[in-house]
């Protein structure tokens, strides 16, 4: 882990990460209006093949994306990639961003 890392958690500690799940019960409060709704617009789903939460509970997900995100235009699974796949895999997650976005422009 690189230095600038370890310098961040050392000066701000990890209470934001914390505080998301202290506040898990309010966030399912504030999102029951769209229980059962889908997600129409374009998306994109990019993960990685290490990530816990894809290989445990969320594999389940994963696999219902086409049903329940109907604008799902792909989805990316990074080979070794963990929970924060945009940090260990920045230029890849870009690329497949970029590609995507432009592939609603036309």
């Amino acid at each position: 882990m690189s230095s600038d890392y370890l310098d961040t958690y050392k000066r701000t500690g990890f209470r934001g990460g914390l505080n998301w799940y202290r506040n898990i019960d309010r966030n399912w409060e504030l999102s029951a209006a769209w229980e059962g709704e889908s997600i129409r617009q374009p998306a994109l789903f990019i993960g990685g093949t290490e990530d816990r939460a894809i290989k445990g509970f969320g594999a389940k997900a994963v696999k219902q994306l086409p049903t329940t995100v109907p604008g799902l235009k792909g989805v990316l699974l990074i080979d070794g990639g963990g929970h924060w796949i945009q940090q260990e895999h920045g230029q890849e997650v870009n690329t497949k961003l970029i590609g995507f976005l432009r592939s609603l422009e036309s």
